[in-house]
């Protein structure tokens, strides 16, 4: 795909990007920026029944639908599974013994395809399907639409139309930047750990969490490569809602700074240990003062990495997430 020049209501210089499939590179103050959606589970909502009210009390016969649609989901369920035996493909076994993921293979070059997870969660049917739609090239789209054709009678459509977001995970991945010299800040006060190189902005089962990590590292690449990374779980957010609608920039709330701006701003509040505590307790963990941490926070946002655009990555997130469209995933094989 040719590449072409944007701009940005925050960066008043052209930048260019390039989409390849389900990634978008752009150059931004010199620094490559690669932007992708990477790991994505979309999960099938089992039957239920609503909570009743004044207007819509529960019924016998409200009862007997959803029991009849819950036997339904489970049929759908083990064709599911019936169809992924007949190709390639691996099983692995979660703590619950009656949940298992299917992991199909690509019959192109017996790489992952996606996976399923699929059987009962405390008496709840489970539906999983995962992708990792910035690694499928179009042969691999082509072949993941042939599978879901002869899973779900609306084949792909299905999945879309009643999808609900289980995970996703939206990347930005910068070239040529040293991780040790970069920190992730929260605006707010989310939970703030530190684990081997990684920062995470968020607890693991919250809605919604921010990482950082070295990327070249995890891949064993030479050269410096940074990753942040906003994983979103909530199941509350159907997939055409997600794709269609801009609910909000899972970035807004994050700020990206060079360790120098830190001592920066240690000097402006003389407190020299003050990048250090940021560092290893985050912003809201070091200064407990909310003034002084608007000071400190408003001084960091006039400074941030030069690079770091958040409403500019979302942007091509949302460009991204359109390809996910069923009027819009086809021109993917082409």
């Amino acid at each position: 795909m040719r590449a072409r020049l944007i701009k940005s209501s925050i960066e008043e210089k052209p930048i260019k990007i390039k989409k390849i499939a389900m990634k978008i590179e752009m150059m931004i103050e010199g620094s490559m920026v690669i932007v992708g959606l990477d790991k994505t589970v979309i999960g099938i909502e089992y039957p239920k029944l609503p909570k009743p009210d004044e207007q819509n009390p529960i019924t016998q016969e409200l009862i007997a639908q959803v029991n009849a649609d819950k036997n339904e989901f489970v049929s759908n369920m083990k064709h599911i599974e019936s169809m992924i035996k007949i190709g390639p493909h691996y099983v692995s076994y979660t703590k619950n013994k009656d949940l298992k993921r299917y992991k199909v293979l690509s019959e192109i070059d017996g790489g992952l395809l996606c996976i399923f997870s699929l059987g009962f969660s405390f008496g709840t049917a489970v539906i999983n399907f995962e992708i990792n739609p910035s690694r499928l090239t179009p042969e691999k789209w082509d072949e993941l639409l042939g599978l879901l054709s002869v899973m779900f009678n609306d084949h792909y459509d299905e999945i879309y139309t009643k999808g609900v977001l289980a995970h996703a995970e939206f990347c930005i991945d910068v070239s040529g930047e040293d991780l040790s010299d970069l920190v992730l800040i929260d605006k707010g006060r989310r939970a703030y750990t530190r684990f081997k190189g990684t920062t995470y902005l968020g607890r693991r089962k919250s809605h919604l969490s921010t990482v950082m990590y070295d990327k070249s590292k995890e891949q064993k690449q030479e050269g410096n490569l940074v990753r942040i990374e906003a994983r979103l779980s909530d199941r509350t957010i159907r997939v055409p809602d997600l794709v269609e609608t801009d609910l909000f920039n899972p970035f807004s709330n994050c700020l990206v700074v060079d360790v120098n701006q830190l001592h920066s701003a240690s000097i402006a509040l003389k407190n020299p240990a003050l990048p250090n505590m940021i560092r290893e307790l985050g912003l809201a963990g070091a200064v407990a003062n909310k003034y002084a941490r608007q000071s400190i926070l408003s001084h960091l946002e006039e400074n941030a990495a030069p690079w770091w655009k958040p409403t500019l990555y979302w942007a091509a997130h949302r460009e991204l997430l359109q390809q996910l469209k069923p009027s819009q995933i086809e021109s993917l094989t082409q």
